[in-house]
């Protein structure tokens, strides 16, 4: 009866396929762990995974009459609002402003954060009206206008509701640095704000 005999080959083959799979199967474990972490680690702080889609592309022009698209926030977590050009006019759009001021006032200093408004006004020195009297960093709150129907498609898009051309929303919406939208927050309930950045901090 023939006998089979184990070579030191055999033996390093067995050992490094062994080595493999243990490679392997700590790689898939390190990747479920880093995962899960990272999932609890929202739900933890109250923000949750919930993800509701992507910022479409675009290109606008800001205050001071420069260009702008998505991706100069590329790698920003930035708040977004859509706001009408009668706002002096109307105290709920007036307040969504001076909240947003807020904001504004609170995350200034951290690069890594911007301020988004959406003004469905193709004239760009109706912006600069509008922004007469806050108290805006220009390089870290941005008022984008361009053609009201794109503004509009635009708004409808990233607050996943239908919208008046001219009008508003009193919900803020914000954005990862990958340009995911990570929840919609009501600008005239201060928990809502507060939480707004405090998800903010989590997100940078």
């Amino acid at each position: 009866m023939n006998r089979s005999i184990i070579t030191k080959e055999d033996v390093a083959m067995m050992s490094k396929i062994n080595k493999d799979i243990i490679f392997w199967f700590g790689l898939i474990f390190l990747g479920i762990f880093t995962g899960t972490t990272l999932m609890f680690r929202d739900v933890y702080q109250g923000f949750g995974s919930v993800t509701f889609g992507a910022v479409p592309d675009f290109t606008l022009t800001d205050q001071l009459g420069n260009s702008v698209t998505q991706d100069d926030f590329s790698n920003q977590v930035w708040v977004g609002s859509y706001i009408s050009t009668n706002c002096k006019n109307d105290k709920s759009c007036q307040d969504l402003l001076e909240m947003t001021a807020s904001i504004h006032q609170q995350i200034k200093d951290d690069p890594k954060t911007r301020m988004v408004s959406l003004i469905s006004h193709a004239d760009i020195f109706s912006n600069k009206s509008i922004i007469s009297t806050l108290d805006v960093q220009h390089d870290h709150w941005k008022f984008l206008n361009g053609d009201p129907q794109l503004i509009n498609i635009l708004a409808t898009r990233c607050l996943q509701k239908k919208l008046p051309i001219g009008g508003y929303d009193t919900r803020l919406f914000l954005v990862d640095q990958n340009g995911i939208i990570r929840g919609y927050y009501q600008a005239d309930r201060l928990e809502e704000v507060k939480k707004l950045v405090k998800d903010i901090k989590t997100l940078v």
